[in-house]
Formats: structure tokens, sequence, C-alpha cells
């Protein structure tokens, strides 16, 4: 009889845990949407998963993910069909950048990046040539990765046209940590890609209790499961003031994409970087003392420094530099990255600037015409 009590009063303990748990995931309370944050961690998988390393740029996207980081084959954002093969009709375009170019929408439409957006702009403004864009941003990818990866790799897809939209990685996760290196070593570490046990526990997505346990110590004990902790030593220490000498490596990297594109006869566009300028705790959390407004003007300097940079860069090389105006800050999720407005005004303005240049050099095929 006492097992068979205690049975009877551990299914109305897991009932009664159950219904509070259902309860507390539609609720709007901070309690609620704590609760409601377990769950949502307890649903997807942990972020380095959608990654694997690279022997020569050290990490990239694992080919053909679902989800949150969705890649094709060849490890580039989204799942449209893509051949490395270029036909004759087809005018490519390459863009790299960081997680602000890789990013899809909330709701996880695999082609709702701002690059695949542009794609369609331009598509339905030119005929003759079928538009394609290639997405090769990847989250955490300073100007280092980028330039890398673009030798080894882009380039073998033949772009027409290289779009540059770096800075924000290279001012947070390099040139704002201590102890400076050129080569940015100071700010990698190189660890096993291995997953923890607690990324191991089984998944009942039914049970909200047991998800919501589950979420709980993926959050605590799992953090190194996260990508930035997988490719950096955090906290990052950044008590030194600003030195303008911290942003020639971020010149030199893309002065070296600007010079290798076209030497390939591929035609690089550099787009300044834009954010939202009011203090927000996305980048800084992973910094000592994240609070610090004097570390926020410490990152703004350094993105203005760069963004300085870049056009320096696109007059020295006569390459065209696009200037796309501040976002206001509902565009924005974080302050750093868009959300699906902020993604949709993205490609209407990348577009709009960039049609000139489509024009130039499709002039040279003379197959490439202006839709009606």
């Amino acid at each position: 009889m006492k097992i068979v009590f205690i049975f009877v009063f551990l299914v109305f303990m897991l009932l009664v845990f159950e219904y509070l748990s259902k309860t507390l995931a539609k609720g709007s309370n901070k309690i609620c949407i704590k609760f409601q944050s377990f769950l949502n961690t307890a649903k997807s998988k942990p972020k380095k998963t959608y990654f694997q390393p690279h022997p020569y740029f050290f990490y990239q996207k694992t080919p053909n993910s679902a989800g949150v980081y969705p890649s094709n084959w060849a490890g580039y954002v989204g799942k449209k069909v893509l051949k490395k093969k270029k036909k004759t009709n087809i005018f490519r375009i390459f863009v790299v950048g960081g997680s602000t170019v890789e990013q899809i929408n909330e709701v996880n439409d695999p082609n709702s990046h701002w690059p695949a957006q542009l794609e369609k702009y331009c598509n339905a403004y030119f005929k003759g040539y079928q538009i394609e864009v290639i997405n090769a941003g990847c989250s955490g990818y300073t100007s280092a990765e980028s330039f890398i990866e673009f030798c080894l790799k882009g380039i073998e897809f033949k772009p027409d046209l290289l779009i540059i939209y770096h800075n924000v990685n290279d001012a947070w996760t390099a040139q704002m940590v201590d102890n400076f290196e050129s080569d940015y070593s100071h700010a990698r570490i190189s660890k096993k890609w291995n997953n923890s046990f607690v990324s191991k526990i089984p998944s009942i997505p039914w049970l909200y209790c047991y998800e919501a346990l589950r979420g709980f110590f993926l959050q605590k004990l799992g953090k190194h499961q996260s990508l930035i902790e997988q490719i950096a030593d955090l906290p990052f220490k950044s008590k030194e003031k600003f030195k303008k000498e911290k942003t020639n490596p971020f010149q030199r990297n893309i002065k070296n994409l600007i010079i290798v594109a076209q030497s390939e006869q591929i035609q690089p566009v550099i787009i300044r970087f834009e954010m939202s300028y009011k203090q927000n705790p996305w980048t800084l959390q992973f910094f000592q003392k994240p609070s610090s407004k004097q570390l926020f003007k410490k990152l703004i300097k350094y993105i203005e420094t760069n963004n300085k940079i870049l056009k320096y860069l696109s007059y020295k090389y006569k390459c065209p530099y696009i200037n796309l105006g501040r976002f206001p800050e509902k565009y924005f999720y974080d302050g750093i990255h868009f959300n699906s407005k902020g993604l949709n005004t993205m490609a209407k303005r990348v577009f709009f600037r960039i049609v000139p240049t489509i024009k130039i050099l499709a002039k040279k095929t003379k197959r490439l015409q202006q839709g009606k």
C-alpha cells in the first residue's frame, strides 16, 4: 500500500507542477518571463552546435543546419539552392560580415536575412541576369576570419561584387580587449569543440516542468556551450584607454580584402557600419564591469574610428562607399542586431545605393537591363 500511495502522490505532485508550469508559460510578470526563458533555452540547441572548427579560418557555420542559424551545403546562410559553378546569366554578389549580416528574423525564416531580401529587390529591378547574393556572414567573425575565408573559399564562387560590412566584432572582441596583439590572438582561444554532459540531457517537449528544469541547468551549467564562450576567454578585460593603433589591423584586413578582390576582378563595396548609439547590455555583458558608461564610450570610439577607416580605404582604393544613414532604435532588438523591420529596411537601403554600381559592372556584358 505504501508503494501505491507514494506512486499516486508523486503522480499528483507531477500534475500540480505541470499545471503551474503551463500557467507560468503563459504569464507576463517577471517570474513568468524568467520561467519562459528556461523553456526557450530547453527548446533551442546550444549555439556552438551550429558551428564547427576549421583548420585555417578558425571556425565556420556547420553545413546544412536548420533552426536559428540555417545554412546550405556550403555553410553559407539560408536554405536557397546554391551551385558553386556560376552560369553566364548570373550576377553574383558575395557579402562578408559577422552576425549583423548572418542573422534572420524572429520567426526563424531561413531566407529572411537582409542579403536574401537584397537579392529579391535586385531581381525585381533587373532583367537579363539573375542576381544571386551569397551570405557569408558568420557570428563572431572579425575582418580577420572573413579575409581568410574569402581568400580560401569565397573566391571559388566567382562573385562579381563583394560587399564588406564589418566593424563591431573587431571593436568589441579585439580592439577593446587588453594585452592587444595585431593577429587578434589575445582575444581568441582554441578549445575542444565538444558538447558538455548538460547539453546531452534528453528532452521531453510535452512535459513543461521537466523542460523548464532542463533549461535551468543548461543556463547555469552550459554557458560554455555558447559560441563566444567557445572561441574566447571570458570575461574580457578592458582597463586600457582607447588606443588608435589598435585599429591598424582592422585597416590591414579590410585593405587586403579589397586588394585580393580587385586582383580577381571582383568589385568591392564598403558599407559603413550602423547601430543604435544608446547604451545597451548586449556587447558589454561579456566584459568585467559591463554597466560602465566609460566602457560603452570606448566601444563607440573604436566603432567610429573603424568607420573612418572604411571611408578612407574606399577613397584610396577607388571602391564604392555606402553610407546608409542612421537607423532609429526601433529597428534593433538589442541595439546591434536588426529586428524584422530593420532587416527589411537594411535590404532596401543597400539596394537603392548599390544599383548604380551593378549597372556599371553590367555594362561590360551588355546583358543586364533595367526593369520597367
